[in-house]
């Protein structure tokens, strides 16, 4: 459900950027990160990749069963570089993810993986199958559910 209402803002194809987002920092604000999902919620403009974490966070913000952690992707394909967020949650024991991407296979993923390694070797099956030369995975730190504390840093 949560998956669809992300789906159901266009993707960001303009190459310019409606939102002042630059990925979930170190130390950033929780309260921040969920303002700017309610201004994306507000002013339903094309979002990409980092504006669907924000919402995913935003709107799993109350389910406090929900374990979250942001997952970045860095890849290459023709010596074009890219890079790419999705929202690894945790319930009831098995991982999924939600998203938003060109391409359905990077973003959303079903909560039907036993483990990270297994939800992050999919996402690299998913590049490859693009052709995309996956460089790098950082995986971030558990999103707090409090709104008044910092988000964790991601790893360099």
């Amino acid at each position: 459900m949560i998956q669809k209402y992300i789906e159901g803002f266009e993707y960001n194809f303009t190459g310019e950027n409606f939102f002042n987002v630059k990925g979930v920092r170190q130390n950033q604000s929780l309260f921040r990160v969920l303002e700017v999902a309610k201004r994306v919620i507000r002013e339903c403009l094309p979002i990409k990749c980092v504006e669907a974490v924000y919402l995913g966070i935003y709107l799993t913000q109350t389910m406090s069963d929900i374990e979250r952690l942001p997952v970045i992707f860095n890849s290459e394909i023709d010596g074009h570089k890219y890079g790419h967020i999705v929202l690894v949650i945790r319930y009831n024991c098995k991982l999924g993810a939600i998203g938003l991407s060109r391409r359905p296979d990077l973003m959303f993923k079903e909560c039907e993986y036993n483990s990270l390694s297994e939800i992050l070797l999919e996402y690299k099956r998913s590049y490859e199958r693009w052709s995309h030369r996956l460089h790098k995975i950082k995986i971030g730190n558990l999103i707090p559910h409090e709104a008044s504390r910092r988000v964790s840093a991601v790893p360099s």
